[in-house]
């Protein structure tokens, strides 16, 4: 199982308003994942946009991009549901990653692409021709947004 780890930038750029995570069609930001080799660990206190990343060849990724289904908010918490997602090497073997990191495709205020979070596998990947790996964002979504109630 991979360990969910969140940039830190993340929630600051959720408070400035560079992030818009509403339904698509509703005039919200597009998701993507990228892929990235154990060699090249993101640093989730100081990466903040995908140029920081060194990105994997994903030239025969099936598709890197997410679809957001929904949102809900319960006692102060927000959670943003995207539909299940497959990494499917498509016409050729996909190189070795660990990480697959989603991040905002749309430029936001300052033109940065923001990091959200990434999925750390804890070892090396390699998905040959067809291979698929499925993650399942749709039932308790990709991530959650609480508010702290302080002591």
């Amino acid at each position: 199982m991979a360990s969910y780890v969140e940039f830190e930038h993340f929630i600051e750029y959720v408070a400035q308003g560079k992030h818009n995570l509403s339904l698509p069609g509703g005039g919200g930001d597009s998701l993507k994942i990228a892929l990235v080799a154990a060699a090249n660990t993101p640093n989730a206190a100081t990466f903040e946009d995908y140029a920081d990343l060194t990105v994997v060849d994903q030239t025969n990724l099936q598709s890197d991009a997410l679809t957001i289904t929904g949102s809900s908010q319960t006692d102060g918490t927000f959670a943003l549901t995207v539909d299940t997602f497959s990494v499917v090497a498509d016409g050729g073997n996909l190189p070795e990653f660990r990480y697959i990191c989603v991040y905002n495709s749309t430029p936001v205020a300052d033109g940065d692409k923001g990091l959200i979070c990434y999925f750390d596998y804890g070892s090396s990947l390699q998905l040959n021709d067809g291979e698929s790996l499925a993650m399942d964002w749709d039932t308790d979504g990709l991530f959650t947004l609480g508010v702290c109630p302080g002591a």
